[in-house]
């Protein structure tokens, strides 16, 4: 028997010329590991831990998904490797994609995001 869990992810992309088409990607992605069922759109903010760079594309969405958690970590890493995300990426500032799984059923993995506004911002709009 399958059993479902309702996620919390965080999508991010400070590509200058194509965040909003990395957000799409991650998007299909998430499509094909689970139902997206609450999605905020994409919205623009500052980067919150960089002086200068580029702003980022946002988006927060609740998923319901069959996937177990350590299989999810291990999936959205491999996403975003695939996507371009690397240490030297990291290092210089540049994320292509980053996905961040915040919630897990009622497991709060990242209460960091909870009190970040680029966070705050996606996740007011998806209940």
């Amino acid at each position: 028997m399958l059993t479902f869990h309702e996620i919390i992810v965080g999508l991010g992309s400070n590509l200058p010329d194509n965040s909003n088409e990395k957000i799409e990607e991650a998007l299909e992605w998430l499509r094909k590991i689970g139902w997206i069922t609450g999605d905020s759109g994409t919205y623009e903010t500052s980067p919150w831990n960089q002086k200068g760079g580029h702003d980022y594309s946002n988006r927060v969405v609740r998923l319901v998904t069959s996937m177990p958690l350590e299989q999810l970590v291990r999936e959205s890493k491999r996403f975003e490797m695939e996507m371009g995300r690397t240490l030297w990426s990291r290092q210089q500032g540049i994320v292509p994609i980053d996905v961040d799984i915040v919630k897990y059923d009622s497991q709060i993995l990242k209460p960091e995001e909870l009190e970040r506004d680029y966070f705050k911002i996606g996740y007011s709009k998806i209940d």
